[in-house]
């Protein structure tokens, strides 16, 4: 009892304890609040579908994506050559989630019939009001403009050999590497394969499948999708780079006035975009592009990059016709190669395309403007002045 009256007696005699409040200015600003909503709509969704098909390869070879041509099947003992198709749609959340339910209707209308002119297969389908048909860039075999804020969206039609004889395998290494340009890691092939869809078309099934990620030329913690779009891009009359991914960054360019930043996508080093008056639907637009591939020899290759360019613009001319129409002309101080398919003004053709190719260190550089066939014709002026201020990265 006294040990336990002496332990009370000696704990009631501490002093309290004090305490010291001590204020420092801020030395940096507070993280905003996580916003999930925010996160969510800056979101990129890939929707893409793979039809693979088996055609006679006597004429086929890894570029004929360049060219959009199908090789006839033959009879006897001429080698059979399986090809994949691939129907490819890259939009932000809120245009993903409008465009889902068109997407599906656009591939069921899908089919493939001969075309006896051309001696060849080739896709067809029914574009939704407000879309319509467009060259594709090099290497793709056509293209299919979607309406949209702040700039149009593609629908992409790719044609590849299919190297690999199990078909799941090579749908999967596809999946991965559209994984990978979303900044997403590779997933094994079961993945894969509870991620796909099969859906219908008119010739058969096609596997679908939708990847959500941020690209990887966009910053994971941009606050919108448009604003993220502008902050990556050049200022107007700036030598600072333009809007390329990661590893091109002293790429540089001016923008010509009255000309905003455009939608990049994976194969674009740079993109910009025009609307001439009007409104909606009755708002004229040009974009001016720059791309880059391997200089393989179909990517090198003057004619058909022209005949594949003019397509939808109502040019005609074959061979040593088209040739001629290049002109010579130096871009960021290497030697290139211009042409000019704007067809004449009772043409019904509505496109027009005015592109140029330079090769370097092994890559063939593309740059084109192309849309509407009179914003094109007024925005000539501005696509040159573009390719005079072009400077090319240190490296490739």
């Amino acid at each position: 009892m006294l040990l336990v009256l002496m332990a009370l007696v000696s704990t009631g005699c501490q002093e309290e304890p004090t305490v010291f409040v001590q204020t420092r200015p801020r030395t940096e600003t507070p993280a905003k609040p996580f916003d999930l909503q925010t996160y969510q709509s800056g979101l990129e969704h890939i929707l893409a579908a793979v039809v693979i098909r088996e055609e006679a390869s006597s004429n086929a070879s890894d570029n004929d994506e360049s060219n959009g041509k199908v090789a006839k099947p033959q009879a006897g003992s001429e080698p059979v050559q399986r090809f994949a198709w691939f129907f490819k749609l890259s939009a932000p959340a809120a245009d993903a989630t409008r465009l889902r339910e068109p997407f599906n209707q656009w591939l069921a209308s899908l089919e493939f019939t001969r075309d006896e002119k051309q001696d060849s297969l080739a896709p067809h389908w029914e574009n939704p009001p407000g879309w319509f048909d467009s060259r594709g860039e090099a290497g793709q075999y056509a293209e299919v403009r979607i309406p949209a804020e702040p700039v149009p969206l593609s629908l992409t039609i790719t044609r590849l050999p299919v190297t690999s004889k199990n078909d799941s395998k090579y749908v999967a290494s596809n999946v991965n590497r559209w994984l990978g340009q979303l900044g997403q890691a590779a997933v094994d092939q079961p993945t894969v394969e509870s991620l796909t869809l099969t859906k219908p078309t008119k010739d058969g099934e096609a596997t679908f499948v939708e990847l959500v990620g941020y690209f990887k030329s966009t910053p994971p913690w941009r606050e919108l999708g448009v604003a993220a779009a502008r902050k990556t891009t050049a200022p107007a009359k700036s030598s600072s780079p333009g809007s390329s991914p990661p590893n091109s960054s002293d790429l540089s360019y001016d923008t010509p006035a009255g000309w905003e930043p455009g939608r990049m996508n994976s194969m674009r080093k740079a993109a910009l975009v025009k609307k001439s008056e009007g409104n909606g639907d009755d708002a004229t637009q040009a974009e001016i592009t720059v791309t880059t591939f391997p200089a393989t020899e179909g990517m090198r290759d003057p004619l058909g990059n022209a005949q594949r360019w003019a397509g939808g613009t109502g040019v005609t001319g074959e061979g040593d016709e088209l040739l001629e129409m290049y002109e010579d002309r130096e871009i960021g101080g290497v030697k290139s190669k211009l042409i000019r398919l704007i067809a004449d003004e009772d043409s019904q053709a509505k496109g027009a395309v005015i592109a140029a190719m330079t090769e370097r260190e092994g890559t063939m550089w593309f740059f084109k403007l192309f849309g509407e066939k009179s914003t094109v014709a007024d925005s000539e002026q501005d696509f040159n002045e573009f390719l005079d201020s072009f400077q090319f990265p240190t490296s490739p």
